[in-house]
C-alpha cells in the first residue's frame, strides 16, 4: 500500500490564497485545486491519504479559539472531499508530535510500501527522523504557497519508488 500523510494548515491552505488560519470562516477553506491534484496523484500512484493534521486531536464538528479568532475544524470538509481516497488519521494521542505519530502508524500497518509526508511545520521533527526513512519521505511545504506542482511531482517520484 502507498500512503500520503497529509497536513491541512499550510499545505491545503496558504498565505498567498489568504486561507492560512484566516479567522473568517468564509475564507478558511482548503484549496479545492490542490485537493484535486492530490486525488490525481492518488489515481496515478494508487496511494491513499492519511490525515496527519493536528486537527485530528479535536472534535471534528468543533472549533478552536485563540487570540486571533475562531476556526472551525476543517478535517470533516477535507475527509468528505477525498471520500474513499482518505483512509483515516494518525493516532489522536495529544502529547506526541506528528513524526512520532507517523512512526506509530507505520509500526501498526506493516503493509505500507512507499509513503510521502506533506507538512509545513518544521517543529514536527520529520526532517530529523531517520526511522523508517521518514526524513527521505518528508516534503516541507512552503506555507506561503501551500502544496505546489513541484511538491506533487516530488511526491509522485517518492511514491513510485519500489520498497527495498
Amino acid at each position: 500500500m502507498k500512503i500520503i500523510f497529509l497536513d491541512i494548515d499550510g499545505c491545503l491552505t496558504s498565505e498567498r490564497e489568504g486561507t492560512y488560519f484566516n479567522p473568517d470562516p468564509a475564507k478558511y477553506h482548503p484549496s479545492k485545486k490542490v485537493m484535486k491534484q492530490l486525488m490525481k496523484l492518488c489515481d496515478k500512484t494508487g496511494a491513499k491519504i492519511v490525515m496527519a493534521t493536528n486537527w485530528r486531536k479535536f472534535d471534528i464538528d468543533g472549533e478552536w479559539v485563540n487570540k486571533y479568532g475562531t476556526y472551525k475544524n476543517p478535517l470533516k470538509e477535507v475527509q468528505a472531499f477525498f471520500g474513499d481516497y482518505c483512509i483515516g488519521t494518525l493516532p489522536r494521542t495529544r502529547h506526541i508530535n506528528k513524526a512520532q505519530a507517523t512512526i506509530i502508524y507505520l509500526e501498526e500497518h506493516d503493509d505500507i510500501g512507499s509513503f510521502v509526508i506533506f507538512d509545513d511545520d518544521e517543529r514536527e521533527q520529520y526532517q530529523n527522523t531517520y526511522e523508517y526513512g521518514i526524513k527521505d519521505n518528508f516534503i516541507l511545504v512552503d506555507v506561503a504557497n501551500g502544496i505546489t506542482e513541484h511538491d506533487i511531482n516530488k511526491a509522485k517520484d517518492i511514491l513510485s519508488e519500489e520498497k527495498q
